[in-house]
């Protein structure tokens, strides 16, 4: 049973149930525990004078931003349930990279639940993909908590 659980991706006006992570990657050293959830993410974006389609993705394991004029942003959440106290890291690659912004990125979260956005804004038209890496950093041992606020 995994320690932190994705529970939903949702974006302004539309709420996706249930978004798995494609890939899980477990690790651990001397002192910390990490989980690594990976997400394929891609956009298509227009010029203004293109027409969009509308539509929803029903992959859940996609972070799929659609279709969107150069110059707009997209924004979508990953819902997370801790039960324990992680570090959070989170991780763009692919060409999609250079538009993913992370509001916050290395932030500590506590038992319960946050959500996580995660925005695009694209300045060139084309076909852009990639992949967003959550990373989740825990210590082996409680009384090593104020480690995650240095590390």
């Amino acid at each position: 049973m995994p320690i932190i659980g994705i529970r939903e991706i949702s974006i302004i006006l539309l709420s996706f149930s249930i978004v798995f992570a494609q890939s899980i990657e477990k690790s651990s050293n001397l002192l910390f525990d990490y989980e690594t959830f990976s997400y394929t993410a891609k956009v298509k974006v227009l010029e203004k004078s293109e027409n969009v389609q509308i539509g929803v993705s029903g992959d859940p394991w996609l972070l799929d931003f659609g279709q969107i004029y150069v110059g707009m942003g997209s924004r979508k959440y990953i819902n997370v349930t801790a039960n324990d106290r992680y570090k959070v890291m989170l991780k763009a690659s692919g060409n999609i990279s250079s538009f993913v912004r992370f509001e916050k990125n290395n932030f500590i979260v506590e038992k319960g639940n946050v959500a996580i956005p995660i925005y695009i804004e694209p300045k060139k038209p084309g076909f852009y993909d990639g992949e967003v890496k959550i990373v989740f950093k825990k210590v082996k041992y409680n009384f090593l908590n104020w480690l995650l606020k240095c590390v």
